[in-house]
């Protein structure tokens, strides 16, 4: 029957407390569209005030129903909310419509975005299609970051509040595959990150082999988990290694995913598949195939198959005939009437039912496939800003690597990029904003404005910054050593702006071409001829420089090979190369994957025992070779 049922249960503990437990159980007709809701408060995760880029929180929705549903959040009262903080929304449903099929579960996400360290309520209505409306009431709380400190730390939602192991201690009857844990928690993740997790998939039963298959609950949550083989095959008493890999992408936000486990007994499917052939060749043979019962088929091969026997008409057709009416109506007497119609008795029924049941003993009914057990996998995990992850956990910042062309590659820079293209072909780009946005905007910079026409230092600050000079700032990098050779004092310098790498080919190039006409010396080194600079100089003719002007010394060069300079050259190509390889994005990814598919690889073979992780390292110390005759000779 339809309605709510209520079961106490008293557990008593051995020598322990005695606890009561309340079961409640909602019946719902087939037809009825109905959304459980657990309780008619919910209260998200407090979040400090003032924060830029508030995490994403979900509150679930479940259909009990066997019918598929339409669910509308009013927005009214969170308007109404905005409003009385300045017009900013403290509460902000991001899909507040949808669908919800039978027997699964949506979460509604949401933003939580306070203003002031207090608690924030407001009662939202959620209406179903043709269904009962629900009045949840939201609840929020807001904290000063500054204020509590370390004793509220920004964290993820902890598995161990929840009171459930992450190891199920209790098989299931029919469980064949165990999960070595139930629940992965991943803590705080960085954005554009992964986070990665081992699970044990073991096959426990002894005589049946099992598959499995990964599926998640919802499609959205497959950008965000992956799993490694998806699917498998596993033999009686073996086990596999599955790698969950979770992606931190989009918005930082609060996870509680599931990812659900088909197995599949293969060996009651073949029994299965075996009886199912069985019984479509027999319904094929019951449907074509039949048999000839008659004994004397061979005995009236010369009588006619069909005995006609004339009978005289009937009364009411020799009537018809003649056109007359009937005589007497003793030509109908011999006619029956049909007896008439009336319910049968409860016996007869039971009487009917047991004829029918033995009738259906003598038929093969058609063989029912086994159904598959499904076994989840729990997933919990908080992504954070790259800046408030490193402010808040700067010792965890080393345990992950933050891919920048993440964003690029799940498609979530298209809008930027469409953005950052409109404004280079030189299209005006206007931010649209209400007037009381507007309002507040001129009343902070009038108040800058005034504040800074007041301030004498400020005046003075720009007095004295006209009255300095034009800085220079001098490109830093290091310069080669210029070899000086004759015949090559008036080459060029090096302009501004100029790589090392092409000073030095410009260098090396000159040094090469003057090579030609300066004789080398037996050991293969330039002989450089090198002047001491006077210590002071007098006035020229030209007007040069006092006489106690100091003029820099020069650091003595050390005479180079061609083939040092062509060596030198190639290593600070080679260097140059590597620092570029390095400082790609590309290269980091491949270097991660390639770690990660190394680590995956010792730990998958030490698990299928192909060798000891643990054993101690030994020397293998070979024999020494055979002596032969000819070495003998020798």
């Amino acid at each position: 029957m339809p309605g709510t049922d209520r079961l106490p249960v008293l557990l008593k503990l051995s020598r322990g407390r005695e606890i009561l437990l309340n079961f409640i159980g909602v019946t719902v007709e087939s037809d009825r569209r109905y959304i459980h809701f657990p309780s008619n408060k919910h209260m998200f995760t407090p979040v400090p005030a003032g924060q830029q880029n508030n995490p994403k929180q979900i509150y679930e929705l479940y259909n009990g129903g066997s019918v598929p549903v339409n669910y509308a959040i009013d927005l009214v009262p969170l308007e109404l909310l905005k409003q009385e903080n300045f017009d900013q929304a403290v509460f902000e449903c991001l899909n507040p419509q949808g669908t919800i099929l039978p027997g699964r579960t949506t979460a509604t996400e949401w933003l939580f975005s306070p203003l002031e360290a207090k608690t924030y309520m407001v009662d939202v209505p959620i209406h179903i299609d043709r269904g009962d409306s629900a009045l949840i009431t939201l609840t929020g709380v807001g904290y000063d970051q500054r204020v509590m400190g370390d004793t509220m730390p920004i964290s993820d939602q902890q598995a161990d509040l929840t009171g459930v192991p992450a190891v199920q201690s209790v098989p299931v009857p029919g469980q064949l595959l165990f999960l070595s844990q139930e629940r992965i928690v991943f803590g705080n993740v960085p954005m554009y990150s992964q986070a990665r997790h081992l699970v044990f998939a073991i096959n426990r039963s002894h005589d049946h082999v099992v598959s499995f298959e990964w599926h998640v609950t919802a499609s959205a949550d497959s950008q965000y988990l992956s799993i490694s083989p998806a699917s498998g095959l596993l033999e009686p008493g073996h086990s596999e290694l599955c790698d969950v890999t979770f992606t931190a992408s989009g918005a930082s936000s609060f996870y509680d995913l599931d990812l659900v486990c088909e197995v599949t007994d293969e060996t009651e499917l073949a029994i299965y598949r075996k009886k199912l052939k069985e019984w479509q060749q027999e319904k094929n043979r019951q449907i074509y195939e039949f048999t000839i019962t008659e004994k004397n088929l061979n005995e009236n091969k010369d009588t006619t198959l069909f005995s006609v026997e004339e009978r005289p008409p009937s009364g009411r057709l020799k009537s018809l005939d003649q056109n007359c009416r009937a005589e007497s109506e003793s030509d109908l007497a011999k006619y029956r009437t049909l007896p008439p119609i009336k319910q049968s008795s409860i016996d007869e029924d039971k009487l009917r039912e047991r004829e029918v049941s033995d009738l259906m003993k003598e038929y093969w009914p058609k063989p029912v496939q086994p159904t598959p057990f499904l076994v989840h996998l729990g997933v919990t995990a908080r992504t954070h800003d790259i800046t408030e992850f490193q402010m808040n956990f700067p010792e965890d910042e080393k345990k992950y690597f933050i891919d920048r062309t993440l964003s690029e590659r799940l498609g979530e820079g298209k809008t930027e990029k469409t953005a950052t293209s409109t404004t280079t072909q030189g299209v005006s780009t206007e931010v649209k904003c209400s007037e009381s946005e507007g309002e507040v905007i001129a009343g902070v910079m009038s108040n800058v404005l005034r504040g800074l026409l007041d301030d004498n230092n400020f005046h003075e600050a720009v007095k004295k910054l006209a009255d300095e000079p034009v800085p220079y700032f001098q490109q830093f990098g290091d310069k080669p050593h210029e070899v000086i050779i004759d015949g090559d004092m008036d080459a060029p310098s090096p302009e501004v702006g100029e790589t090392a790498a092409s000073r030095y080919e410009v260098d090396r190039q000159s040094s090469v071409e003057s090579a030609k006409s300066v004789p080398w010396s037996r050991d293969g080194s330039i002989k450089i001829e090198t002047q001491s600079a006077p210590a002071s100089l007098g006035p020229s003719s030209h007007g040069g420089t006092p006489a106690d002007t100091p003029i820099p010394a020069v650091d003595p060069v050390t005479p180079r090979s061609r083939t040092e300079v062509d060596t030198s050259y190639k290593e600070e190509k080679a260097n140059q190369d590597r620092e570029e390889i390095k400082r790609n994005p590309t290269f980091g990814v491949v270097t991660e994957n390639l770690l990660e598919n190394t680590l995956l690889n010792i730990i998958s073979e030490a698990f299928n025992e192909e060798f000891n992780i643990t054993t101690r390292p030994r020397l293998v110390a070979l024999l020494p070779k055979p002596s032969t005759p000819q070495s003998d000779i020798k």
